[in-house]
């Protein structure tokens, strides 16, 4: 047998670690799976070795995918409330639900043909990507809407108010593309959160311009035929006439004073280089430290139990 040549200690007994490594190309859930299989296997070989995980990071990786979960979870139900409260039926979440995932279901398809794993930085740039996909697909079905009750045909509306929407969609997805050719550090960290935000947003945007109106069409066309539960509108559930006139009487104001709009916007620009030059900057955000690894050096050639004994004052 070996003599020992260094010393492991968990929960103040003497213990043997052993490192898992999951190979870039294998599941995560698998391994886990199978180290749980593991692990119980072992424990009923040797009842009297206990068995444990110390450090478990997949616990970061299932935090996160939850996160994305909720994410999806809490923005339908905001887009029901918010389509019974302004547009006045429940066809539109309907509509605006199987968009986006099926917008999803695309953008993982697409992380498997590029290679791109579920890790915690692209999950966390698809995270923001889904609210700005929820955000696309409002607009397109609100802007739709607004063409039905200027009295357009449901199909009209459909083809005018969506290909009004194509140029203004694209533009805000065009601001993150640079983002994929980072390089340096910054591009090795961030190029998977870049691929999600990116890849994500262009797949809604297609499915906003192409799916969405099909699906608007019918839905509402089959409300239109039917007398279901679909059909049934929420009119004036909440009364926001004050809200319209007060943006209005916005619109109008800044319209009649438009040097002074213009000025006050332009006042702007040296105080945002002002708080740009004189607010702190920091290479990575502060992280908190909550763990301790210490490298004690004896300086002298020891015996393995003595380095146990000192170890265990230093405890």
């Amino acid at each position: 047998s070996q003599k020992e040549s260094g010393l492991s200690v968990a929960g103040g007994k003497k213990a043997v670690t052993l490192a898992i490594i999951k190979q870039s190309d294998e599941n995560m859930d698998e391994m886990k799976e199978k180290l749980k299989e593991t692990t119980d296997y072992f424990a009923s070989l040797y009842p009297d070795i206990e068995f444990s995980i110390s450090r478990n990071q997949t616990e970061l990786l299932d935090y996160t995918i939850s996160n994305l979960q909720q994410n999806l979870s809490l923005g339908f139900l905001f887009i029901f409330i918010v389509a019974i409260l302004f547009l006045g039926d429940i066809r539109s979440p309907l509509v605006i639900g199987i968009s986006m995932v099926t917008s999803i279901v695309i953008t993982f398809f697409f992380f498997y043909f590029c290679h791109v794993s579920l890790n915690v930085i692209s999950l966390s740039g698809l995270i923001l990507a889904v609210g700005m996909m929820i955000d696309s697909s409002i607009i397109v079905t609100e802007n739709i809407s607004q063409y039905r009750e200027r009295g357009y045909s449901l199909k009209r509306s459909c083809a005018v108010g969506t290909t009004e929407m194509i140029t203004p969609m694209l533009s805000s997805i065009a601001v993150f593309l640079p983002l994929i050719f980072m390089s340096g550090i910054a591009g090795a960290i961030f190029m998977d959160q870049a691929f999600s935000i990116t890849v994500g947003l262009m797949i809604s945007y297609v499915t906003g311009i192409m799916l969405l109106p099909v699906l608007y069409l019918l839905f509402y066309r089959l409300g239109i035929r039917s007398k279901s539960f679909l059909s049934k509108r929420f009119d004036n559930l909440l009364k926001n006439e004050w809200l319209e006139g007060f943006y209005d009487k916005g619109i109008d104001w800044v319209f009649s004073h438009k040097k002074i709009s213009l000025l006050g916007t332009l006042a702007t620009l040296p105080v945002c280089v002002f708080f740009f030059y004189f607010m702190e900057k920091e290479r990575m955000p502060e992280i908190d430290q909550n763990e301790l690894i210490a490298h004690v050096e004896w300086n002298e050639n020891i015996h393995i139990d003595e380095n146990r004994e000192r170890v265990d004052k230093l405890f």
